[in-house]
């Protein structure tokens, strides 16, 4: 204990211990043995009139395994109430079945009064008092501070839970550099340089369009022409669904006719491959003005072009790190590709990878594979929204920025905004799955809307 005055001596050997009273069977006293060595005792042991030991077992053994004859005690009848309050936490954390966010509490607790009777009083000595590591002591004083955040509920330890508040607030710090880069990038632009006069009978030169962020979150338009004109705020998660580049709805059983295309009745993007590759190539040439220093890529595609997207990547976008483990939705209604049926079997499962800038951290892990039904209403190739929340929750937190150059029914807007995302932006070009999109985000947000009301009603107006 933190207490250096009003104390006496006597002989180590009269101090009582009733070893089938105390909690502790074993007594490990290397570190403290040292210190004591090196510095002295800081605290005295507590004991009752009779020299029945009360509190500081560990220090008193340390001092007899060192030869001290003496060692300095207070009686507990002499102790305050916060000396006392000190007493209760220390024995309790002795306890074997003590719960983590318990042991947090007193370790917090302890710390504070342990300040509060000496001023001066540091971490180093608190760990030492409490015969802990300097860091694990800071690591539960990091967790006593948001103990009750939701997002540590269901940790099954200290360490557990500090590692989901470090990643937390290595995600916050990364999105704090990337705001203020966006911000310097604004503030700092070179001037612009005025256009020489035109020549007698010079027509002016059309004005480039520029795109800054919009107040809608679904675009009617196209990615190949929104990217290279986009300079607003970046995104620090991207969801990627392009179409895969396998001719899926080239068939004429393959439900295409079901869906609307454009007004010119020609769909915004094949299913060609040249068309997928074109939208990596956009991606990958556009990444610097939309992707954050530090973010999450997560990108739908066929096994069949696995390894060539990896390199295509490798290529064209070095900056992101590519996990070799993609993300695995089976559909539990066994729908999928039959490309041959006398030779091999359905293929029911699709595959996301997952990249990150900067080795930027998750929010929390999950399972990589779930099995979830397709979902059709609203576009022929939509990603379900359980589906995506399962595996956003990767991802999104409250710092969460979002764009999908392809959004399609809007399900990814959807399920980040269901985990709190800040902001989210869809593309989509074909004008019926943008209206149906729109639509679908509008009654996700009002149902959204009515149950926060629900859950917290507002109070009546007094009579």
């Amino acid at each position: 204990m933190p207490i250096t005055d009003d104390f006496q001596v006597i002989h180590t050997a009269s101090i009582i211990i009733n070893r089938d009273e105390r909690q502790r069977s074993k007594i490990d006293t290397g570190s403290l043995r040292d210190s004591i060595r090196r510095n002295g005792l800081i605290s005295p042991v507590v004991v009752t009139r009779d020299l029945v030991l009360v509190a500081g077992e560990r220090r008193l053994t340390a001092c007899r395994e060192l030869g001290h004859e003496t060692i300095a005690v207070r009686f507990v009848e002499d102790l305050s109430p916060l000396e006392l309050m000190i007493i209760e936490l220390e024995e309790n954390l002795k306890r074997s079945d003590l719960p983590w966010q318990d042991e947090v509490k007193a370790v917090a607790k302890l710390h504070e009064l342990y300040c509060t009777i000496t001023p001066g009083w540091s971490q180093v000595q608190s760990a030492e008092a409490l015969s802990i590591a300097g860091s694990y002591l800071s690591s539960i004083l990091r967790v006593a501070r948001e103990l009750d955040d939701p997002r540590i509920s269901t940790a099954t330890g200290v360490m557990p839970a500090y590692n989901v508040l470090a990643r937390i607030d290595e995600r916050r710090i990364g999105d704090a550099v990337g705001a203020i880069m966006d911000a310097g990038e604004e503030i700092f632009a070179p001037p612009s340089i005025p256009a020489p006069p035109l020549k007698p009978g010079e027509k002016a030169p059309p004005k480039a369009t520029v795109i800054a962020a919009p107040a809608e979150s679904i675009l009617q338009t196209s990615f190949f022409s929104w990217a290279p004109q986009y300079t607003g705020p970046r995104f620090n998660f991207i969801h990627c669904d392009f179409p895969y580049g396998m001719n899926v709805f080239g068939g004429a059983m393959s439900g295409r006719d079901k869906w609307a295309t454009t007004a010119q009745g020609k769909a915004p993007y094949s299913d060609s491959k040249e068309d997928y590759w074109n939208l990596i190539a956009c991606l990958c040439d556009n990444l610097d003005r939309i992707m954050s220093p530090q973010g999450h890529l997560m990108f739908w595609f066929s096994m069949e072009h696995y390894v060539a997207t990896l390199e295509a990547f490798r290529k064209q976008a070095p900056s992101l790190i590519f996990s070799p483990f993609p993300l695995v939705w089976v559909k539990s209604d066994n729908v999928g590709i039959l490309p041959d049926s006398n030779r091999g079997p359905r293929r029911v499962y699709e595959t996301a990878l997952v990249a990150s800038r900067e080795d930027r951290f998750i929010v929390k892990p999950v399972g990589n594979a779930i099995f979830a039904p397709t979902n059709k209403d609203h576009h022929p190739s939509t990603k379900p929204e359980p589906v995506l929340k399962h595996f956003f929750q990767m991802f999104v937190d409250e710092n969460t920025t979002l764009f999908d150059p392809t959004c399609g029914s809007a399900s990814a807007l959807r399920a980040a905004e269901c985990l709190g995302a800040k902001r989210v932006l869809g593309l989509e070009s074909d004008i019926e799955h943008h209206a149906n999109a729109c639509s679908a985000l509008k009654l996700f947000r009002t149902l959204r809307a009515a149950a926060n009301l629900l859950a917290k009603p507002e109070p009546l107006p007094a009579p």
